[in-house]
């Protein structure tokens, strides 16, 4: 048992709807809590007036929590604004790109895919969506499962997924980019049965499904 500090928010009511993405005067509605919905209760539930210093003092702490503490471990990410620490996570992930198409002999042109056209995307960018959509599902299931929010992102954020994308950048390094690497550098024709089936591998090795719960524990602790 921790004996940390914690709050806990039940959502149960009939005919629930939520804003997330709003254009114009339309505001499109979905099934879960978001970001700024679940942020503006805990607001309201303190007591900060919206609008007010005091919520203005409170918001980018809780936009940056531990999460980039995780990615950026020595830095006072404190003294850091989130855009600040987004642009070095950028550069960050982009420098392991290439890092990565060194060590396993793949050529590495930069991250370059195209939803709506999956043929548009080179072997290795095919390999590296495949791979990440299915950590997604993992990382989903296992936030799930667990009763935290999927639209309650910190370094992502819009749609109703972004905390989802954020726990899954904690593992991707480990898991699906180099399995991604790789298969393509075994079969450069994969159609994403060998990414799979790698990303599966590193998944059991990295004892993933162990590591997770405790390490979203430890995060909101």
């Amino acid at each position: 048992m921790s004996d940390a500090a914690f709050l806990t928010l039940l959502f149960d009511s009939p005919l629930q709807s939520w804003g997330f993405a709003s254009r114009f005067q339309r505001r499109t509605t979905g099934m879960r809590p978001t970001k700024s919905g679940v942020i503006g209760l805990i607001c309201a539930a303190i007591g900060l007036a919206k609008g007010s210093s005091e919520e203005r003092e409170l918001l980018p702490k809780l936009a940056k929590v531990r999460m980039f503490v995780q990615r950026f471990p020595g830095i006072d990410v404190q003294a850091r604004s989130v855009t600040e620490l987004r642009g070095m996570e950028g550069l960050r992930v982009r420098s392991r790109y290439a890092e990565l198409g060194q060590q396993f002999g793949v050529t590495w042109k930069g991250r370059d895919y195209d939803k709506s056209n999956w043929n548009l995307a080179d072997n290795v960018n095919r390999a590296l969506s495949a791979a990440n959509a299915s950590l997604y599902a993992l990382c989903a299931a296992v936030v799930c499962s667990l009763g935290y929010l999927p639209a309650l992102g910190f370094v992502h954020d819009g749609g109703t997924l972004p905390f989802i994308y954020d726990v899954a950048d904690l593992y991707k390094e480990i898991t699906s980019l180099p399995a991604a690497f790789h298969a393509i550098r075994q079969n450069p024709n994969d159609q994403g049965e060998l990414v799979r089936a790698m990303l599966k591998e590193r998944v059991e090795q990295e004892r993933l499904l162990q590591r997770m719960p405790k390490n979203l524990e430890e995060l909101f602790a």
